[in-house]
């Protein structure tokens, strides 16, 4: 779970797995470790980048879009794991 928000104070920090935090009201547990992640449109601006994708409104996407960007997202996070396993 990624906290952006403490009190009045903006964090950007990943979460432990077992951390509760309350949510507008929902309570919620880390259940993970997440050590990477990015936006939806900064996926995007990758695609479009790699000329995966036309110019895209930002915060706008149709079905369509959202599932594409998801297959994207899968294949690039896939080639950085590969890629930090060729390092080690």
């Amino acid at each position: 779970m990624k906290l952006t928000h403490d009190y009045n104070i903006f964090v950007d920090k990943w979460l432990p797995a077992g951390v509760k935090e309350k949510v507008k009201g929902q309570k919620y547990v880390s259940n993970c470790v997440i050590k990477d992640g990015m936006s939806f449109d900064d996926m995007r601006l990758i695609m479009y980048s790699d000329g995966q994708i036309e110019p895209y409104a930002i915060g706008e996407a149709t079905s369509e879009e959202i599932l594409e960007v998801l297959k994207y997202a899968r294949s690039y996070y896939e080639s950085k794991k590969a890629k930090q396993k060729v390092k080690k």
